[in-house]
């Protein structure tokens, strides 16, 4: 509701996301990052007001943030975090430099786009296979961790 009354931190935040660019994490340089703080903390003054934990404000600040930019603002689910060495409550700013350079190596860059073409053309799935290569590594990632293979 905060974010759809023509207030103050409508306008940040319209602002905020105005100013950022369209890309994919690992392309993001310092200045993207910068941008992408900015957003993360005009969404989370926005949100905090109404909730009672401060982790899951962040949460919610991010998780609305990778809404409008899929590609850009990777959403880390706790289990995903401890296995990647992140911690269980991971600082978003340490997670996207992590997963910039994660994402920025060719072979995982490779094996991402390669586990979506085989998800595609297996018949016996049903599962829609997400555009974004960030939330398909989590994917992966988390079905690693329940071990499942994908």
């Amino acid at each position: 509701r905060r974010l759809l009354n023509h207030c103050g931190h409508r306008l940040d935040v319209l602002n905020a996301l105005q100013t950022m660019p369209d890309r994919e994490l690992y392309m993001a340089d310092e200045q993207t990052l910068v941008q992408m703080d900015r957003l993360t903390e005009a969404v989370l003054r926005c949100v905090h007001e109404g909730a009672t934990d401060e982790a899951e404000a962040w949460a919610f600040a991010v998780a609305l943030c990778a809404r409008k930019r899929p590609d850009l603002f990777p959403v880390v689910d706790p289990g995903a975090g401890v296995f990647l060495g992140l911690g269980s409550s991971p600082d978003h700013r340490i997670t996207w430099q992590v997963m910039r350079h994660v994402l920025g190596d060719r072979e995982v860059l490779s094996r991402v786009d390669g586990l979506k073409v085989t998800m595609e053309r297996e018949p016996s799935t049903r599962v829609r296979v997400e555009s974004s290569r960030l939330r398909l590594l989590f994917a992966a990632v988390a079905a690693h961790i329940s071990g499942l293979s994908l």
